[in-house]
């Protein structure tokens, strides 16, 4: 963080345009209001909106350790449609998932990218889709997001809305990531230097 703060904002502009969305909060999180704002109106207003967005949620909650960059395709989309539409994106990571809604944007299930691989491209994604067993709200905390991926080995974890929408994804390393912060966290209250 004391790098940034030696940025200019011309140079931090760079550096976010590169930079994923679900980091880039991370960056913005001290950074004083009047920069951010001033950051803000420079980049793209798109990923502006979502850095906004993600950086509405509690530092310790799903909603800040999810990604707004995800693939969803609807149930009648076949994976040759699918397959051209992750091509055209190549900076979004489909290994996070690729998830299947239904006419209205609700979660229905997910591809595993074995299955795209191995059938042939006009079949429907309804076909080859498995179902979500595992997903959370925005408001899940940390450890509960933890507790899941761990327990059952779960690669992404998709984040929901009340009404079933997906809103995001958590992948496995952002996961680790937040393992990690939570075991100093708790070395440091144990020595007592939190």
């Amino acid at each position: 963080l004391v790098l940034f703060r030696q940025l200019d904002d011309v140079e931090m502009k760079q550096i976010f345009e590169r930079m994923p969305t679900d980091e880039a909060v991370w960056v913005v999180e001290d950074m004083p209001e009047r920069r951010f704002r001033r950051l803000m109106e420079l980049i793209d207003s798109k990923k502006a909106g979502r850095i906004r967005e993600l950086k509405k949620h509690g530092r310790k909650s799903a909603g800040r350790l999810m990604t707004s960059e995800f693939f969803a395709f609807t149930m009648d989309m076949t994976i040759g449609d699918a397959a051209a539409s992750i091509r055209d994106n190549p900076r979004i990571d489909f290994t996070k998932g690729i998830f299947i809604l239904n006419d209205t944007g609700e979660l229905q299930g997910f591809v595993p990218a074995r299955n795209m691989m191995i059938n042939p491209d006009h079949t429907p994604l309804r076909q080859v889709m498995r179902p979500v067993l595992h997903k959370v709200t925005a408001e899940a905390t940390r450890e509960e997001v933890i507790d899941i991926v761990e327990r059952y080995k779960v690669s992404s974890l998709p984040v929901v809305d009340i009404d079933n929408y997906l809103i995001g994804v958590i992948a496995h390393e952002d996961v680790v990531e937040a393992m990690e912060d939570l075991t100093d966290e708790t070395i440091a209250r144990m020595a007592g230097t939190n």
